[in-house]
């Protein structure tokens, strides 16, 4: 593991040892990362993202690293902080796959707008959960292909979202030890704009339990009350992790267009 000055996003001491605490477990078991924005979540998945990949070498697979953003704008900006933490190259002909990044639908690579072609040619992959529900349905990828599955502002889980889709339609239907690794990171559990019953700490309690329970993945909330003695906010968190097991659905929804 890389000490404190190789990370040019790492801030100080106290920090850094709650950002490498959330990394390492996400290495162990699907997290849940909830801390304030400004603490450091893109370098906790920059972390997790650097340690998959090197378990990946150790292990002689090349499976893939896909992380998630909402909107194509934020795709580019987090893709950047990836590549330049981790020395990647933006995706181009003719560089190594396991030291490249790629931006599928990015205007960045225009002329390599093709999932299959941007995912065989890069293991590490950026993009909106629309662009990669598009490739499962489209068996342009299978799931299992994927070693660590990043979702960043992860409170966009409810109802149809293209994040609850991707997960109760592709990652729960297969077993347990195919599945890939999940790392999701929100500010906070809460819907914008809250709806009345989560504006309570028991409101807001249940609104993270519910995500938990969509992600498969527990709260590190050892993590969120370590960052508000460091004068962050308190986020509430479940008493206790709440996983539910989903029975997988009979058929996959219709095609997103």
């Amino acid at each position: 593991m890389a000490d404190l000055p190789r990370y040019k996003a790492a801030k100080d001491l106290d920090r850094w040892r709650i950002q490498e605490r959330c990394a390492k477990q996400a290495m162990d078991r699907n997290l849940l990362v909830v801390l304030p924005t400004g603490s450091g979540k893109t370098l906790i998945a920059i972390m997790a993202i650097e340690m998959t990949l090197e378990r990946e070498r150790t292990a002689q697979r090349t499976r893939s690293i896909i992380f998630l953003a909402p909107h194509s704008p934020l795709v580019e900006q987090q893709a950047k902080a990836i590549s330049d933490e981790l020395e990647l190259h933006i995706m181009g002909d003719g560089t190594d796959r396991h030291d490249t990044i790629g931006i599928c639908g990015s205007r960045l690579q225009a002329g390599h707008d093709d999932f299959g072609h941007v995912f065989e040619s890069c293991q590490v992959l950026a993009c909106t959960p629309m662009k990669l529900l598009h490739a499962l349905q489209h068996n342009r990828i299978s799931i299992d292909q994927i070693a660590l599955l990043v979702f960043d502002e992860a409170h966009h889980f409810y109802g149809s979202e293209p994040y609850s889709v991707l997960m109760q339609y592709f990652y729960r239907p297969l077993p347990v030890e195919m599945r890939p690794r999940v790392l999701a990171l929100t500010a906070s559990p809460v819907e914008r704009p809250p709806k009345e019953e989560d504006q309570t700490i028991e409101g807001a309690r249940r609104a993270l339990a519910r995500i938990e329970a969509d992600l498969d993945a527990t709260v590190d909330s050892e993590a969120a009350t370590a960052w508000s003695t460091l004068g962050a906010p308190y986020i509430p968190c479940p008493r206790s992790p709440c996983i539910e097991v989903a029975v997988p659905p009979a058929a996959v929804p219709p095609r997103h267009r």
